[in-house]
């Protein structure tokens, strides 16, 4: 009995990457990308096209230490204190930009 059909996504679920057999670190950035291919395999079940397959790939990681501070890789950077701040504070920004283009962004700067 296979589980084909089943499709699971999220910023909790565990991955493994298919070309290095190591586990995917859980994030939001890769949930995205899991919950945008899930949809397409849902439409490629129902019209009878091949269903894609997840090939992970990152921008980078950050994490805040507290107002204008942090840490974090982006690409293969190694990033701190400030630099990396501002940059965290670019990843909504980015997001609402993938939604909803600048009439969404601006609707959070102004």
């Amino acid at each position: 009995m296979g589980t084909s059909h089943i499709l699971l996504t999220g910023d909790s679920a565990y991955t493994v990457d298919s070309r290095t057999g190591l586990a995917i670190t859980p994030n939001a950035q890769i949930a995205n990308a899991q919950g945008r291919l899930a949809a397409w395999n849902i439409y490629a079940q129902i019209r009878g096209l091949p269903m894609g397959k997840f090939r992970p790939s990152s921008l980078g990681v950050v994490a805040s230490l507290g107002p204008g501070k942090g840490v974090g890789m982006v690409k293969s950077i190694k990033t701190k204190g400030l630099t990396t701040a501002l940059v965290k504070e670019m990843v909504p920004l980015r997001y609402l930009y993938m939604l909803g283009g600048m009439r969404l962004m601006a609707k959070r700067l102004f």
